[in-house]
């Protein structure tokens, strides 16, 4: 194998991520913080979020309502995203609670297509989401919602607040006749 004329360069791309806001935020927020505090701490902080969490894989209600709004959301930032032939598919939610010192380490969720924050919980001091290689922080506000492509390296600093919580996930491209969660 010749690599004498290979060469390798680099790229840096723009990639746009949507930031939303949910208009019933005010009375979902408190059912949804409460079910993340009473929620098992299912990884005892050895993923990238430090933090307490959910299973990866919550089937709640109020859960899938924040779920369901999102994916309504994904052909404002993909629209060639949804055809005839391909879907958008919820793989995954969770929860996560973030008290004071906690994080999540810098990652991303590759090979899934687009991922999301959404902010439960914000006392004062609580700490931003971070989009690393541009150095974007997202100030967290109740009710606000971060859709972005999965491979964009993201982060959580060390928490200054108790009880920040939010809801995660992860929707992957498939096809349409692969069920899961909602079409």
């Amino acid at each position: 194998m010749n690599l004498k004329n290979d060469k390798v360069i680099s790229v840096k791309e723009k990639h746009d991520i949507l930031i939303c806001q949910y208009p019933f935020w005010e009375s979902l927020n408190p059912k949804l913080h409460v079910l993340i505090k009473n929620f098992p701490d299912e990884y005892q902080k050895n993923t990238n979020v430090k933090a307490k969490m959910t299973h990866y894989c919550v089937i709640n209600q109020e859960f899938e309502k924040i779920g369901r709004w999102v994916y309504q959301k994904l052909p404002s930032i993909c629209p060639q995203g949804l055809n005839t032939t391909s879907k958008f598919k919820l793989i995954d939610i969770w929860g996560a609670l973030y008290n004071e010192n906690d994080y999540a380490t810098s990652h991303q969720h590759r090979p899934l297509a687009y991922s999301f924050v959404y902010f439960v919980n914000t006392p004062k001091n609580s700490s931003p989401l971070i989009f690393d290689s541009s150095n974007i922080k997202i100030n967290p506000e109740s009710g606000k919602c971060v859709i972005f492509p999965s491979w964009l390296v993201h982060s959580v600093p060390k928490n200054k607040s108790k009880e920040r919580s939010v809801i995660a996930g992860n929707f992957a491209w498939m096809s349409e006749d692969t069920p899961y969660r909602f079409n």
